[in-house]
């Protein structure tokens, strides 16, 4: 069985984060063909593309960077990213849009064309992957939390994490003050930590049992061999471990 690692779509992203991908090719075409031949992804991606206007989108992602280091500005909401970059990589495999005129228009942030390729996997593909990946999570758990065999309805599964609230908020906080303090910790991983510590910050506000858990699983995966959060990986495996 293969990891989260070994998925096609995941060691194409992240080529492209690495910069491995320097000339483009067909590289983008097995990007989409990943998510193409996954039918969890694919189903994250038709849901977030229905009913999304591609134009006005692309527009506002162009236009809100004019006057800011980064040309390109992602929006907010999963669905969007998913769905914005999904259609974005479409067009350029179609030759609708060119990739080196796009990138060099939107992704040179210093001046130069040096990092050209970093930044489009830093700040393109990136969020792309983390994006579509916290989607077929949460969509999984959704799925899960219908299951007739759950014996835990919506008020009991809130009031069993009410206790946790504050532990965790307290574990959150501390865990992105020591990844923006370690200078040791890596830009994209620092980044990755971050995204998901907001998901599990967003669980705790609803106070979703399910969905906590599985956030704060993926957590402790990525902070388990950094030095400096081993403590915050502990206090987050003993909440993560009892509730």
């Amino acid at each position: 069985m293969e990891t989260k690692e070994q998925r096609p779509f995941v060691m194409l992203c992240n080529n492209f984060i690495d910069a491995k991908y320097i000339m483009m090719g067909n590289n983008i075409i097995k990007l989409l063909e990943s998510i193409n031949n996954d039918d969890s992804l694919r189903e994250v991606v038709k849901k977030c593309i229905a009913n999304f206007d591609f134009t006005t989108e692309l527009g506002i992602a162009i236009s809100a960077g004019q006057n800011k280091p980064k040309n390109f500005v992602m929006p907010k909401e999963n669905e969007k990213i998913v769905a914005l970059c999904y259609l974005i990589l479409q067009q350029i495999a179609l030759n609708k849009i060119d990739y080196e005129a796009f990138t060099s228009k939107h992704f040179v942030y210093d001046g130069t064309i040096n990092d050209i390729y970093k930044n489009f996997g830093h700040y393109f593909i990136l969020p792309f992957r983390n994006a579509m990946l916290y989607l077929e999570n949460a969509k999984n758990i959704q799925i899960d939390t219908n299951n007739d065999d759950e014996n835990l309805n919506e008020d009991d599964e809130e009031h069993s994490v009410d206790s946790y609230v504050s532990r965790l908020d307290e574990i959150c906080l501390d865990m992105e003050r020591v990844v923006d303090s370690d200078y040791k910790i890596k830009e994209d991983k620092g980044n990755e930590i971050k995204f998901y510590n907001k998901a599990l910050k967003e669980a705790i506000k609803l106070k979703n049992r399910t969905l906590i858990i599985a956030m704060a699983q993926v957590l402790l995966n990525e902070i388990g061999k950094i030095k400096s959060l081993r403590g915050i990986y502990d206090r987050l495996y003993e909440v993560w471990d009892e509730i």
